[in-house]
């Protein structure tokens, strides 16, 4: 069960029981973390490895720089994706899919329904990253493969289905950084495609979605093709 309330001036969302998470929370607003490993750092995203009185965590914070504009009108329309996300993770592991890593806590700061900060608490895997294996065996594929076709399955999506996304661990393979966007026939298209063209995982299921989703990119292909060649005729004729 996910709850929200308003802390420290956020719009925070936890997974009951979450006294401990709500204690880390706490502890991040008050300069009180313990870092053991910064794993991202730049202008809009901060990833750190956390120690806690309750093991290891993974603290990211997130602060969109780009589109604002288009952002705030999304906000309108949209629902918020990361709210989503971790209302789509308590659901399926509820349900027993628990290869996703877990998502325990999420803080926005939020002017009407425009988020301008994410602060998220989730689950640290112990593992060694798919593409960091020394062979991708077919063994390891056909888990892949399995794993997505479970997540369709509980409608949803991975949205990014690299090999740094997929860890190789004692409980079998996990997966991180799922996407919280609404699972549609296209997306799953687009994760089996994606599995092929990344990690050579054959995509045998041919259906709507997949004809949609190769047209769209023969099409996006053509369109990037003839506006090099404008620009290059355009250049020439400059010169």
């Amino acid at each position: 069960m996910i709850v929200s309330r308003r802390l420290h001036g956020y719009h925070v969302h936890s997974r009951q029981p979450d006294d401990r998470y709500l204690s880390v929370f706490d502890d991040f607003m008050h300069g009180k973390i313990s870092i053991i490993k910064v794993m991202r750092s730049n202008y809009k995203t901060k990833v750190w490895l956390i120690d806690t009185d309750w093991g290891k965590f993974v603290l990211k914070i997130f602060v969109p720089k780009q589109k604002k504009l288009e952002r705030v009108i999304k906000s309108i329309f949209k629902r918020n994706y990361y709210v989503q996300l971790i209302r789509q993770i308590n659901r399926v592991r509820k349900r027993g899919l628990n290869a996703p890593n877990d998502f325990y806590l999420l803080a926005t700061k939020k002017t009407f329904n425009y988020v301008s900060t994410y602060i998220m608490l989730v689950e640290y895997i112990e593992g060694t990253e798919l593409w960091n294996m020394p062979e991708i065996t077919d063994e390891l594929k056909q888990d892949a493969k399995q794993l997505i076709d479970e997540l369709h399955q509980h409608d949803m999506i991975s949205g990014d289905t690299n090999g740094g996304n997929f860890f190789v661990t004692d409980q079998g393979l996990r997966i991180i950084d799922l996407s919280g966007k609404n699972c549609n026939f296209i997306r799953r298209a687009e994760d089996r495609i994606d599995l092929e063209k990344r990690l050579g995982i054959q995509n045998t299921q041919k259906d709507l979605g997949y004809y949609i989703v190769t047209w769209r990119t023969n099409i996006r292909a053509y369109l990037k093709e003839f506006r090099m060649r404008l620009k290059s005729r355009a250049d020439s004729i400059s010169h």
